[in-house]
């Protein structure tokens, strides 16, 4: 009895032994595997660029710019492909596509965050930044890849080779003169000096916009500076020679004083009929501008009307351009000096 205990001290030392180790037998089976993978965490870039706000405040466009035509309300998401050019060069459109972080990658900028933001944005924020450094001007287009052939129509009436629809491309300024090329060029009976850009208003829909452009000038004496950048859905009207309602007369400080016709189904105005002129030359008295009227029923105290047409052109003030009627006559005063 006496050597009994420590016998069966020992065993159930033993098989206490032996079970403890069992028990944390999963355990370390468990930690003994090769670790797994973590997944990837994708977080968006940060963005760097300028605000659409401050942009639009500090560096505006012009409203005949073909950007003002880019898509203002889509929303790009990661996976989207974008068509990116610039209309100042001669490249084909680059397509990108926007990363798993919302980034594009451009040569000159690196990577860009462009989710989130519409194609116009965008657009804006590459702008500005080509602009810094590399571009004394740079016209931006970006856009859906799936649209990235058109950024719409424009249509054209009238005395062209081929009149209807046509398509703006998106990988260049597309021009009046240019479409009116597109279109296979005037007709014999065409008046090349006298086609309407008729455009709605984007501040008010129900109203339009209507542009008197020299097509003759721009093509015949290289005239760039009178052609005017279409948007969607834009009119261009080509008149036959001869439509018109009337003629006014032009005399005075102006480059090429003469007779002019006012075209048929436009508001005709002082400032139209003086840019139609040539200018004003370098002696001109700008605003001082007279009308004299010779339409019937005008009282005595119309027949004369003073314009300051320099306001009108330099301030834009719209409200003091008189519309002109047949017989007018515009005098443009000369400008005294004293020495």
């Amino acid at each position: 009895m006496g050597m009994a205990c420590p016998a069966l001290f020992c065993f159930q030392g033993c098989q206490t032994n032996d079970v403890a180790p069992r028990a944390s037998a999963p355990a370390q089976v468990e930690d003994s595997g090769p670790a797994l993978p973590k997944a990837p965490k994708t977080s968006l870039a940060e963005d760097t660029l300028p605000d659409l706000e401050s942009i639009e405040k500090t560096y505006p466009i012009p409203p005949d710019s073909p950007m003002n035509a880019l898509d203002k309300e889509d929303i790009i998401q990661v996976g989207d492909k974008l068509s990116y050019s610039i209309a100042e060069e001669s490249e084909k459109p680059r397509i990108i596509l926007v990363d798993e972080t919302g980034s594009i990658y451009l040569p000159l900028l690196g990577s860009v965050r462009a989710q989130g933001k519409t194609p116009y944005e965008l657009s804006r924020q590459l702008q500005v930044e080509l602009q810094k450094e590399y571009y004394s001007k740079a016209t931006v287009l970006v856009t859906d890849f799936k649209n990235a052939h058109s950024r719409g129509q424009v249509y054209i009436l009238g005395q062209v080779v081929k009149q209807g629809e046509m398509e703006i491309p998106s990988d260049r300024v597309f021009t009046v003169s240019r479409a009116i090329l597109a279109a296979g060029g005037f007709n014999e009976r065409a008046d090349a000096t006298r086609v309407t850009l008729i455009r709605k208003d984007s501040k008010d829909p129900n109203k339009e916009q209507k542009f008197d452009i020299n097509v003759s000038e721009i093509l015949n004496n290289g005239r760039l500076d009178l052609d005017v950048p279409v948007r969607a859905d834009d009119f261009i009207f080509i008149p036959s020679q001869g439509d018109t309602i009337g003629e006014i007369l032009v005399t005075g400080a102006v480059r090429n004083p003469g007779s002019y016709p006012i075209p048929i189904g436009i508001k005709y105005t002082v400032s139209q009929a003086i840019f139609r002129a040539g200018g004003f030359d370098e002696f001109a008295d700008q605003d001082s501008v007279k009308i004299i009227r010779h339409k019937p029923g005008t009282p005595e105290e119309e027949r004369t009307i003073t314009v300051n047409v320099e306001k009108v052109m330099e301030d834009g003030r719209r409200d003091l351009d008189v519309q002109l009627y047949p017989d007018d006559v515009v005098v443009v005063p000369e400008r005294w000096f004293n020495f």
